[in-house]
């Protein structure tokens, strides 16, 4: 993407800096419907979150209106809402009726996990995610990363999708 912009070629790339809510989906709904518990390595951690359809909003403006960020190659848009793996859990809790707890786990012991989760789930908890969401977990946990302080800004992607983000107690309301 640098080598491009450095290149001179008119590129737009924007790099998504929240977790999907889609990811709670995929990595922890059996667990919470099996047992009530979901475990990772996120800890206290407050990461921004997005939905995927929002993000999809995002690319679809940047195809049919590239005006809207021409004056950036690269741009990071920010995630709607800050939620800890215990108010993900509270929400859950909240919008099904069921008693939906968090236990933080270590990086390696949810990398198994994910693992053994993959077996099961015809494809969609594959290699990259279990690379991905263990490790920037963890770093959102030490707060070694840049994402883990940056804000939201759900008025500049409503701006930019025409229409209000999805939060996630409505993304669980879906599902």
């Amino acid at each position: 993407e640098e080598l491009m912009v450095d290149l001179g070629v008119n590129v737009t790339v924007l790099r998504i800096g929240a977790f999907f809510y889609e990811n709670v989906l995929l990595a922890h709904s059996g667990a919470i419907r099996e047992t009530g518990v979901f475990a990772n390595c996120f800890g206290d951690a407050r990461p921004a979150w997005i939905s995927a359809t929002d993000a999809a909003d995002l690319c679809a403006t940047a195809l049919l209106e590239p005006q809207a960020y021409a004056k950036t190659p690269i741009v990071y848009p920010p995630g709607f809402e800050l939620l800890s793996q215990q108010e993900i859990a509270d929400i859950i809790s909240e919008e099904t009726g069921r008693d939906v707890r968090y236990q933080y786990i270590n990086q390696e012991e949810w990398t198994r996990q994910l693992k053994a989760a993959a077996v099961h789930s015809a494809g969609l908890v594959n290699d990259a995610m279990i690379q991905h969401l263990p490790t920037h977990a963890r770093t959102m946990a030490d707060n070694t990363t840049i994402a883990a302080r940056m804000d939201t800004d759900p008025s500049a992607l409503a701006a930019a999708s025409g229409r209000p983000p999805l939060t996630f107690r409505n993304f669980v309301r879906q599902h």
